[in-house]
């Protein structure tokens, strides 16, 4: 029988898409040490964790040693691409400066350890808004700016990148927003991890996408509706991931797009997520 030549063009390494997994539906029901293995059975190595108690605490009783944590991680043979630290808790634009001094000491313990395991990047969501009475945002901007500073410094001389993060609740909601608050702290150790669905609460995420560039580092990936902010599932919301794949090529992302899902079931949840990724025409690369 003789072959047919196939005489389609050979994708190119930027039009296929690394994907790595959040640790989200994980936080309640697993250690690290039976997540990173479930993880990598999926066939993921890149691995981001939520940086929250009981899964990764940060107090000084609770947390885990350095040495002992890259122990954990090199027997599952997965890499810890970033740690994100959630929101709930932590607040750089609180009006009280002790609340603001409190979480910039929580992203230096993350700094210091993503240090001592060669963790490359933590994710900032950059401060919560009052949902009743916001201050103007040139108030906001004045008492957080300092922070965020002084934490772009640290993390530089720490050889870490600090992500800030689009979040529909906090005072940097928008790709506009982001990258004016970047150009205003100029740092190679200062760049944006874009969150899809939470920018589908405010804008189109590929135009969101477009706007920041080559600021993206890192992106988030779970869907959502207008109606309720989300991080479900992809393919159980509204958002559209084909005009998200579309983008990313556009700007030559190569950077790890990690799937930031909240399910009750995870590995059916990310294998579901995957398979629609694919029927949306991305070319995924379990990296």
């Amino acid at each position: 029988m003789i072959p047919v030549k196939d005489d389609r063009p050979a994708k190119s390494e930027a039009e296929t898409l690394k994907i790595g997994i959040n640790t989200y539906p994980f936080l309640w029901t697993s250690s690290m040490d039976e997540a990173f293995p479930r993880i990598k059975n999926l066939g993921f190595t890149q691995v981001e964790i939520l940086a929250s108690p009981p899964f990764f605490p940060l107090s000084e009783r609770e947390r885990i040693k350095p040495d002992d944590f890259m122990r954990i991680v090199e027997k599952a043979g997965v890499n810890i691409h970033s740690l994100n630290l959630p929101g709930q808790d932590i607040n750089l634009a609180s009006p009280y400066e002790e609340m603001r001094v409190f979480t910039e000491n929580q992203y230096r313990k993350l700094i210091d350890f993503a240090r001592k395991t060669g963790v490359p990047y933590i994710v900032m969501p950059p401060g919560r808004l009052h949902p009743l009475l916001p201050p103007d945002f040139e108030w906001i901007w004045r008492v957080t700016k300092p922070h965020i500073e002084r934490l772009v410094e640290y993390a530089e001389k720490n050889g870490v990148t600090m992500l800030v993060e689009n979040v529909p609740t906090l005072f940097l909601q928008t790709a506009e927003q982001i990258d004016w608050a970047t150009g205003e702290i100029k740092s190679r150790h200062f760049a944006v991890a874009y969150d899809v669905a939470n920018a589908f609460m405010v804008e189109d995420p590929a135009e969101g996408i477009r706007k920041l560039g080559a600021k993206i580092r890192l992106i988030h990936l779970s869907d959502t509706t207008r109606s309720k902010w989300e991080h479900n599932v992809i393919g159980s919301g509204a958002v559209d991931f084909g005009a998200v794949n579309k983008a990313l090529l556009e700007i030559g992302f190569d950077g790890i797009c990690m799937l930031e899902i909240i399910a009750p079931q995870a590995e059916n949840g990310i294998l579901s997520s995957i398979d629609k990724l694919r029927r949306e025409g991305w070319t995924v690369e379990r990296d």
